[in-house]
């Protein structure tokens, strides 16, 4: 097991600090402070590899299992139909069924340790994984699907373009009929009610807390909520593309400069937008106005977040890091999973957490606070501190 001695910062980093002047001239601006030395291997963050240089791309991860050491089951799918499966041995391919990229990939794991994978993709593909098999389940559509979400072995969300919205029962995949998918609330002038209509817009991911509610977003603004009932427009206060949706931990949107949405009780926060500040003074917008594509989340103050650019970005007591992938990167996915304190744990025990992310040219970053395995290679860690100045 990874001793919590790895979550000690590695001592006595070098400092850079610059400062951004809008418009020219002096003023009263935000000093970073950049800490560019990395800890030392034996108490790395992150670690990158390759294991199949020859995907273009993989655009999804999913972890489906873990005990109280590390990750141990996850899948990733990417371009061309690639579909990767990772144990306690490492990343390994699976043979693939389809030649097109694949999009997005969820699954979970019932108390008897039997896996529900799905993956889905371009031109309507959903592909199931059973036994150890990957095989195609029909479906009733052709256009691209890009984001799939499972919740238990016979209920699963998948969404695509087009407005388009199927439910897995276990057996088959069902379109929802036009009545459960309604607009923002635009009345018919004859009855005041709702009006009634198939969403319009592509979607782009999905994800849930439960039966009866699940989220899905898309290009702008576009957030729908389903109640158990319908799929009703949810209003985001944003036309900025929102790429990922995660739920696990509150509930987040990813979006463009490094924005990340978060829904409270009274709908939709965009920090910068709210505090009318520049986005390097915003508590939930990334150090780097990059598209965010990922998020992963144990809540408020432990954030991890992808898009595309060479970093991974980590928000943890008010502070984000950024940790250096290598050039072109440009990760797509992120997922993780939160480990569980082993029963004999010392009383200071560090709760554990270990993330997933995959991008382009079949890269996968591994971390935080993780050895390297046979493979992989320590990236750099930086952590940006912003400081008054008058």
């Amino acid at each position: 097991m990874r001793s919590p001695a790895l979550h000690r910062a590695a001592a006595a980093w070098g400092r850079l600090s610059f400062a951004v002047v809008a418009g020219g001239g002096a003023c009263a601006c935000e000093t970073f402070e950049a800490l560019p030395s990395p800890p030392p291997p034996s108490e790395a963050g992150f670690v990158v590899s390759r294991p199949f240089p020859e995907i273009r791309a993989l655009n999804d991860v999913a972890v489906i299992a873990f005990d109280a050491a590390a990750i141990t089951a996850a899948y990733a799918v990417g371009t061309d139909g690639a579909v990767l499966a990772y144990d306690a041995r490492g990343w390994r391919q699976e043979t693939s069924v389809v030649s097109e990229d694949l999009e997005s990939i969820s699954g979970v794991v019932d108390g008897e340790g039997r896996e529900t994978v799905l993956a889905v993709g371009g031109q309507g593909v959903v592909l199931r994984r059973d036994g150890g098999v990957w095989s195609l389940i029909p479906s009733p559509v052709t256009v691209t699907l890009f984001g799939v979400w499972v919740r238990s072995a016979d209920d699963a969300f998948v969404v695509g373009d087009a407005g388009t919205v199927l439910r897995w029962d276990g057996a088959a995949l069902v379109p929802l009929v036009d009545e459960l998918l309604i607009d923002s609330g635009t009345d018919d002038p004859a009855t005041g009610d709702d009006i009634v209509f198939p969403i319009a817009d592509p979607l782009k991911s999905v994800m849930g807390n439960g039966a009866d509610d699940v989220w899905t977003v898309g290009p702008r603004g576009v957030v729908y909520h389903y109640d158990g009932f319908r799929f009703a427009r949810d209003p985001s206060e944003t036309n900025r593309p929102l790429a990922d949706v995660f739920t696990r931990a509150g509930i987040w949107a990813a979006t463009t400069d490094g924005v990340l949405l978060r829904r409270r009780d009274d709908g939709w926060i965009d920090d910068c937008a709210e505090l009318g500040a520049s986005p390097q003074n915003c508590p939930f917008t990334a150090p780097s106005p990059v598209f965010l594509q990922g998020i992963w989340a144990r809540g408020d103050n432990d954030v991890f977040a992808v898009g595309l650019s060479e970093n991974l970005f980590h928000f943890q007591d008010g502070l984000w890091s950024l940790s250096l992938v290598e050039e072109q990167s440009e990760l797509r996915a992120i997922d993780g999973a939160e480990l569980p304190r082993p029963a004999d744990a010392a009383e200071d025990f560090v709760t554990l957490r270990e993330v997933l992310a995959v991008g382009a040219g079949g890269r996968i970053v591994r971390g935080p606070l993780v050895l390297p395995l046979p493979g992989e290679t320590p990236i750099e860690t930086r952590a940006a501190v912003a400081t008054e100045e008058d």
